[in-house]
């Protein structure tokens, strides 16, 4: 499906959005009157990074109303987040589109206590998901009595509310959509003799990202929450952007400027960050490849603009939120993003202590701030190596997107 995708976009320079695949939203514990009918359409859309001509995709949720019910003039007003996804090394774009099918066909309350059974779930990852049902209210109070007419087991002493959880599930699909995007060189934006650099991959992000809010089409007020989603070197390209992102939104602060929220002119600043197998930095890569190698020789070799240097990142967007976060006059301007890292213990690629570095690394930067350390999430996958990961976690990602996205404020 993805190449004849590919090729109907080379050839449709204004195509009109394109009905994926259409999915029946569960409202309560089974399937019934209450239940809605979903519509993920594919929309194609062109937009410029300097004088590159650059396109994109838009995956977006459309609910089809009942009979005898009225059709919304703006579906998209219903969307309150769009997720950026980039793929590891020469994923396409339009390769999300199965994997959000997945997530989208399946993901109701019965797969989620199996994720909760999954023998491949490490316990501390778990128990955070776990906390976080908790937290939202989705938890039965424990009980012996296992014929409750909506509670779904999901291990000793865990009962999931069925019925809620479905209900906030649908909520969060038809809330959620996805821009997806390639990298400068590859798929559809190959012309221009572009190369995935740090600076493209930037310029690329930043301009889709302004042409969609400058659209106007989401939310009333015209403008749209943002998370992101990488795998591999796509957590790369998601926290440099959010580096310099912050960034931006450091500087407007302390020149004291009116504009710190997400608008056409300011930084987006991501509401969630989820982190599949994500790497400390390139020469880091390059020691577990040749570890005969001096380490001072692979940081002499390694162009910055290479580097990919995540754990400096991390480190400088935990202590820009902090700065934020004491400046900030206003606590609603900008959210702190939840972090949440998801790999694979058998991780050939990117070894799985990776991610554990990582994560010390932003604690530290923002040990002064207990809500930004709050909202950090590890989870990690027996068995699992690194190109295993996206097929055996989607039920993960399908968690963290759809049932329990970040509002954390500064």
């Amino acid at each position: 499906m993805v190449m004849q995708l590919l090729e109907q976009a080379k050839r449709d320079t204004h195509s009109q959005p394109k009905v994926m695949f259409s999915r029946q939203l569960k409202h309560g514990k089974s399937a019934g009157d209450n239940d809605e009918k979903i519509d993920w359409k594919l929309e194609l859309f062109q937009y410029k990074a300097g004088e590159a001509p650059q396109r994109g995709f838009l995956l977006l949720p459309h609910v089809v109303p009942k009979a005898g019910s009225a059709p919304s003039d703006k579906p998209e007003n219903q969307i309150q987040k769009l997720w950026v996804v980039y793929g590891g090394n020469a994923m396409l774009a339009l390769d999300w589109v199965d994997i959000i099918d997945a997530m989208s066909t399946t993901f109701d309350a019965d797969s989620l206590a199996g994720l909760l059974k999954s023998p491949l779930l490490l316990e501390p990852g778990r128990e955070s998901i776990v906390e976080l049902l908790r937290k939202q209210g989705l938890l039965m109070p424990e009980t012996r009595d296992k014929s409750h007419s909506t509670s779904k087991s999901s291990g000793p002493g865990i009962q999931l509310d069925a019925e809620k959880v479905n209900a906030l599930i649908a909520e969060g699909k038809t809330s959620t959509g996805f821009v997806l995007l390639d990298y400068p060189g590859y798929g559809l934006n190959q012309g221009g003799g572009q190369a995935p650099t740090q600076d493209s991959i930037f310029a690329s992000t930043k301009a889709a990202l302004e042409h969609v809010i400058k659209s106007g089409r989401f939310n009333d007020n015209n403008q749209v929450q943002f998370a992101a989603m990488g795998h591999s070197i796509g957590c790369a390209a998601v926290l440099d952007f959010q580096k310099r992102e912050l960034g931006t939104a450091v500087a407007m602060s302390t020149t004291n400027s009116d504009s710190e929220s997400v608008s056409e002119s300011g930084p987006v600043v991501f509401s969630d960050m989820v982190l599949s197998a994500p790497f400390t930095s390139i020469p880091d890569m390059g020691g577990q490849l040749f570890p005969v190698i001096p380490r001072a020789v692979l940081d002499h070799i390694m162009p910055p603009q290479h580097a990919w240097r995540n754990d400096e990142a991390l480190k400088f967007i935990g202590r820009e939120l902090q700065r934020l976060q004491q400046k900030s006059t206003n606590s609603s301007a900008l959210t702190a993003p939840v972090l949440r890292f998801a790999h694979g213990i058998d991780d050939e690629i990117c070894p799985y202590w990776m991610s554990k570095q990582l994560i010390r690394d932003y604690q530290s930067s923002a040990s002064g701030s207990s809500n930004l350390n709050e909202e950090v999430a590890h989870v990690e996958w027996k068995n699992t190596g690194h190109n295993d990961l996206l097929d055996r976690a989607w039920r993960l990602y399908a968690t963290w997107m759809f049932l329990a996205q970040g509002q954390s404020k500064l």
